[in-house]
């Protein structure tokens, strides 16, 4: 194991930061998961995204949970310096690119809301990556 003071200070800083984006994909899961699961906050939805999650596989909420979850859990892993760190940032990533990558390719989400609906999920897989 290295030397804690002997780690740069931008480590800390990218850790601390990869930490605070990850908490923000777990707190975004548990919105999405609640317009999905409640039927009050459902229907106040505009009609497109309800559209976007009638339509969508329950299955994608098991990826999305993999993908966000296993974030924190990875950059707490960086952050302690461990190695199983960086394979958990992987599992991560694979869970991100087929979750967005479905969601581009085999629904047709972008034809209801717009191509700047493709800007938020090209930009979360760049930060995984």
């Amino acid at each position: 194991m290295t030397d804690s003071l002997s780690v740069p200070t931008s480590f800390w800083v990218i850790s601390i930061l990869a930490h605070l984006w990850n908490a923000m994909g777990c707190f975004q899961w548990f919105v999405e998961y609640g317009y999905y699961a409640n039927p009050a906050s459902h229907e106040a939805l505009p009609e497109a995204m309800r559209e976007r999650y009638d339509s969508q596989a329950s299955w994608i909420y098991i990826i999305f949970a993999v993908a966000v979850l296993g974030g924190p859990r990875a950059s707490i892993g960086l952050l302690l310096e461990k190695a199983w760190g960086d394979q958990v940032f992987l599992i991560s990533l694979i869970a991100v690119i087929i979750l967005h990558g479905y969601s581009m390719v085999a629904t047709n989400y972008i034809e209801k809301l717009g191509i700047s609906s493709v800007i938020m999920p090209i930009i979360v897989i760049l930060i995984a990556a």
